[in-house]
């Protein structure tokens, strides 16, 4: 991994450590504009930066409950388990998923301290409350495995929201429930974490928008877990998983028609301008349908369709920063954290946030 000049940020980097730490009033915005401006505000003030015309496209997927304290069978240790990656085509199949394991203990211990799991092989099976077991059928590197559940699809459904909790990190300080997981924008429950550049977001915010002339278009993207608990890089080289997406024909027409007219399209979350801009076509424009995309966005990466992003502020060390990059130069990315954190922005997906648009190209 490359040493950033914002190391000196990671030290000490104010987190938002509660669900409900501050309200949209309260919520800093830094904007980074196209010729690389910074401009501090908080949300109240996003619609100054956004035009007449303009799309702003949100991810409508809500969060599953994703975490699952049981035990393991032969060795009947205690064990969670945390959905990593969805491995069912059906929208409607809970039953196949790539996991992480780790040993005795819960989320206020960080991942990396936790004590490891028993040893697993294929066959085992592996017990959770409400009478909800999984199956192992595969294993992979990097402490991953497949598992699946036992039982009917309906079963299945119903045993996950008696038995599971939302995934959660050790830096926050209370317990979180599945609502504190969930946006305005949530429905078909898909994802295993949140779109958390949605949190902050209010109806009264998403109605001033509208009256200035921005469009709501929403697309469905199911999220893969962002954090495998593993240590060393291989979060950072690996993720995010494939994941599916879907574009409905409305969304996709609303949205080609933007960019025919030359508007901008603003992608609320990471998750966003990742389905979009796998589902543009060689024009640049979108194709609706479901499918998985498994593009890894970075500095290589020429966006297609996404004008601007709105989004948390991520730690140096996370996968998102090299979906930044396809934005803004890394350097230019670090000096606007390091002001972020001077005026105590806060980190992590309860806190601030921040719009990035995308640079514009300098003529040869």
């Amino acid at each position: 991994m490359e040493d950033y000049a914002v190391t000196v940020v990671t030290n000490n980097l104010p987190i938002a450590t509660a669900s409900r730490l501050q309200k949209s009033i309260d919520t800093k915005l830094m904007v980074i504009d196209e010729n690389l401006n910074v401009i501090h505000d908080n949300l109240e003030g996003l619609i100054e930066y956004i035009n007449d015309g303009d799309i702003i496209v949100v991810n409508n997927s809500s969060t599953l409950p994703s975490s699952f304290s049981g035990f393991h069978d032969p060795t009947h240790e205690s064990i969670e388990l945390r959905l990593v990656q969805s491995l069912n085509y059906e929208i409607t199949d809970v039953s196949n998923w790539k996991v992480t394991i780790f040993g005795e203990g819960d989320w206020r211990t960080p991942t990396e301290e936790r004590k490891k799991p028993p040893k697993i092989e294929i066959g085992d099976v592996l017990h959770f409350k409400s009478n909800l077991s999984a199956k192992v059928t595969r294993l992979d590197e990097n402490f991953l495995l497949n598992i699946k559940f036992i039982g009917t699809n309906n079963k299945i459904w119903q045993k996950l929201y008696e038995a599971g909790k939302p995934t959660q990190y050790s830096y926050l300080e209370e317990d979180l429930h599945l609502y504190d997981q969930q946006t305005i924008f949530s429905g078909p429950p898909l994802s295993l974490e949140p779109n958390s550049a949605s949190f902050q977001l209010t109806w009264d915010i998403i109605n001033k928008l509208k009256t200035k002339g921005a469009r709501i278009v929403a697309i469905t993207h199911a999220i893969s877990l962002s954090s495998t608990g593993n240590e060393g890089e291989f979060d950072f080289i690996s993720l995010p998983f494939p994941e599916r997406y879907w574009i409905s024909q409305k969304s996709a027409e609303e949205i080609n028609e933007a960019i025919i007219h030359g508007k901008r399209i603003i992608a609320i979350g990471t998750s966003v301008t990742r389905a979009l801009e796998s589902a543009a076509d060689g024009q640049g424009l979108i194709k609706y349908g479901s499918r998985i995309t498994d593009l890894k966005i970075t500095k290589e990466h020429k966006l297609k369709v996404i004008s601007g992003l709105l989004t948390g502020m991520h730690i140096p060390e996370a996968s998102h920063i090299n979906l930044l990059e396809a934005f803004i130069p890394r350097i230019e990315l670090e000096l606007a954290y390091m002001e972020a954190q001077s005026l105590n922005y806060q980190w992590h997906e309860y806190g601030d946030v921040s719009l990035i648009f995308k640079q514009v190209e300098e003529e040869n």
